[in-house]
């Protein structure tokens, strides 16, 4: 399965923030859209970095409370991303190297959305109940 048939499954476009956002603002974000990771994007829509809510919690094990006051690009990470045409098996051995759970999708240098590990075990589940009801049917049917 590639990370197109993902995409075309999701509805809703991936959640982003400037990079001049305060770390409040993301925080209130991730609670209010019950989300784990925001795209940081420029004014033209390019991909910056992601922010995410590890991002939060390792700035605030070393400065507190002042991590609030921060601006996202302080905090941000690299967004390591994969492409529509990518096979999942690909994108999940990313996220396991890289140590992710979200990936932005691009397209010829254009943002398409973003892959979370949770859509990627969500299609895993799904493709093994197809076998499985398929390898039912087939034993009934002899």
């Amino acid at each position: 399965m590639l990370v197109s048939e993902i995409m075309n499954k999701k509805s809703g476009s991936a959640i982003i923030i400037t990079p001049k956002d305060s770390v409040e603002t993301a925080i209130r974000m991730f609670r209010d859209k019950k989300i784990g990771a925001i795209l940081v994007c420029g004014p033209t829509g390019e991909l910056l970095g992601i922010v995410t809510e590890r991002d939060v919690l390792h700035n605030m094990a070393e400065n507190g409370a002042e991590t609030l006051k921060l601006e996202v690009n302080e905090i941000m990470s690299q967004a390591h991303t994969c492409e529509m045409g990518d096979n999942i098996r690909s994108v999940m051995g990313q996220m396991t190297f890289k140590h992710v759970r979200h990936l932005p999708v691009v397209e010829g240098g254009k943002l398409k959305g973003l892959v979370s590990i949770g859509d990627v075990v969500k299609n895993q589940l799904e493709e093994s109940q197809l076998e499985i009801d398929t390898m039912r049917d087939f034993v009934r049917s002899h």
